[in-house]
């Protein structure tokens, strides 16, 4: 069967479904959270750290990578699951963008009901404002969950002994074709495309649906 490091094909699915899940989960939530703060906190430098939002969007990451891997290495989480981690720990960025404006549309009615009722911040977060958003966190999700599982350069870079379907692919791709394997290489490939692409039909409504609401809101 088709190999990339030591992983078959089954072994580079499951890299890139627990990539994918840990990667996206973490940053979705921090950028949740970040923007939730931003958007209903007023407090002494708040408007800074807006400010640095969006400054980091304009700065190109060109030249960049091998700072990354020299930090990432001395941190001892080059090549680990780790790095999915901290990797995405980010709060900044389009989610955090669409998240900002997402709460700061949201009544401060439904906050002030669960004040009355002796909630706290907590409650207006967990069971109020997290529930109004999840259409949307659902859209960002799934675009962001595609994006990742068809990004192959940050796993050949920083996790090479967890190919992904992309980066095994990628660097099988050479290979195989040279070798005149071409037709398990065009296999693996419509492999790969089918998750995501089931993924994508099956929430093509509510992607399209909320990330245009969402914008509206913003």
């Amino acid at each position: 069967g088709l190999q990339y490091r030591g992983t078959g094909l089954f072994g580079m699915i499951f890299n890139s479904i627990w990539y994918c899940l840990v990667s996206e989960g973490v940053n979705l939530f921090i950028c949740i959270c970040s923007g939730y703060a931003i958007s209903r906190f007023q407090f002494r430098g708040r408007e800074i750290v807006y400010g640095v939002a969006i400054f980091s969007m304009t700065i190109p990451i060109l030249g960049t990578g091998g700072a990354r891997f020299a930090f990432y290495y001395r941190l001892g989480i080059y090549n680990t699951p780790f790095y999915a981690v901290v990797s995405n720990l980010s709060g900044f960025g389009m989610k955090f963008l669409v998240m900002y404006g997402y709460f700061k549309g949201i009544s401060g009615s439904y906050a002030e009901a669960v004040y009355i009722d002796g909630g706290g911040e907590k409650t207006v977060f967990l069971k109020i404002m997290i529930p109004l958003a999840t259409p949307i966190i659902t859209a960002l999700f799934i675009t962001g969950f595609v994006g990742r599982w068809n990004n192959y350069q940050d796993v050949l870079l920083f996790l090479p002994d967890y190919p992904t379907l992309a980066s095994g692919l990628y660097g099988l791709s050479s290979v195989l074709t040279r070798e005149g394997n071409t037709p398990a290489y065009y296999a693996a490939l419509l492999l790969s495309i089918i998750p995501v692409l089931a993924l994508f039909i099956a929430f093509s409504g509510t992607i399209m649906e909320n990330l245009s609401v969402g914008g509206l809101k913003g």
